[in-house]
């Protein structure tokens, strides 16, 4: 009676060890796909407009850098609802302002400009992520005023994390 026990007590032992071992891995894997805070992150382009214009994007902290190595730096100036926003989920989101810190409409990939609108530089970005994170949208805007929920992008750009 007294193996008997002993081997279940083993048993239970091994079973706890590789239930910490799965925790542990599991803890491994999630912190390396989640990046820090302040760290960059590259978007993959999946609409056609982001394939042909932007290609992929690096978002550093306040700025943007494009697949042809183009940045643009920018502050965050306000949130606000972005209807335009559509994600494979069919829901639109709310968005993170930027203000360009040097309007431009900077030429990209395939000799296309970010908004293409001639003598309107790019004065303001929103960037709209889906409520689970892994999709986001870029939304380009030009004029004075920081855009509003009724604000038309000049262009948007999908793309996955």
């Amino acid at each position: 009676c007294g193996t008997h026990e002993k081997v279940l007590q083993m048993t239970r032992w091994t079973y706890l060890l590789a239930g910490v071992a799965v925790l542990a891995l599991s803890a491994q894997s999630v912190a390396k796909e989640q990046t820090a805070p302040g760290e960059p992150v590259t978007w993959h382009a999946t609409s056609n407009t982001a394939h042909s214009i932007t290609g992929d994007v690096v978002y550093p902290p306040n700025s943007l850098t494009f697949a042809n190595g183009t940045s643009l730096t920018m502050t965050a100036v306000a949130n606000a609802p972005a209807p335009w926003a559509m994600f494979s989920s069919g829901s639109g989101g709310d968005g993170e302002i930027y203000k360009l810190e040097s309007p431009a409409d900077p030429e990209l990939l395939n000799g296309n400009k970010l908004c293409g609108m001639p003598d309107q530089p790019v004065t303001y970005v929103m960037i709209a992520p889906n409520l689970k994170g892994d999709e986001m949208v870029l939304g380009v805007f030009t004029g004075g005023d920081a855009p509003t929920a009724n604000s038309d992008p000049c262009a948007t750009y999908s793309y996955e994390l």
